[in-house]
């Protein structure tokens, strides 16, 4: 398979579905009894990538019906991670984060996202791809790209936007 191919190949949350089949790997069987009790065999681990690959899916599902002039990437190897989704078409070139945050409530707060309380760095994260995928990209076509770093918050139980964030 030509190396071209290998990357538009890639299914959304592939990277995250590996982590949960490796965390699993490493878990050994649940017992009986928890089988019988219905007891999630996930690890404390698995069910974040587990989780972090709904959110991808569902994610990549919309972005597959953008249409035949936008281009859609999915899991795009960096060199410290891997980019949800890259997004290329008539309005320019998205770098796509997913935080599945799904029946949860959300605070966006100038360059914060706080989760259940709990602040996560997913807009910094989405800054470093996005710069990342701009400086590969702008190399590969001897010319400066832009690139939008966007975070897709799934399913939130209530988002609240205390102070937009002005490049994300």
């Amino acid at each position: 398979m030509a190396p071209n191919r290998i990357l538009r190949d890639r299914v959304a949350g592939q990277s995250a579905m590996f982590r949960v089949v490796f965390a699993q790997h490493h878990a050994g069987q649940q017992s009986s009894l928890g089988r019988f009790l219905g007891i999630s065999p996930l690890t404390a681990e698995a069910r974040g990538s587990y989780r972090g690959a709904l959110g991808e899916l569902l994610v990549g599902d919309v972005l597959e019906n953008l249409g035949q002039r936008w281009d859609v990437l999915h899991d795009v190897p960096l060199e410290r991670s891997s980019l949800d989704h890259l997004v290329i078409g008539p309005a320019g070139v998205f770098a796509v984060r997913t935080a599945n945050c799904d029946g949860m409530d959300v605070v966006v707060d100038e360059d914060e996202l706080v989760v259940v309380g709990e602040t996560r760095c997913d807009i910094l994260l989405a800054r470093m791809e996005a710069d990342e995928v701009a400086h590969i990209l702008s190399a590969a076509a001897g010319r400066s790209i832009t690139v939008q770093p966007l975070v897709v918050v799934v399913g939130p139980r209530r988002l609240t936007v205390r102070s937009e964030v002005d490049d994300v």
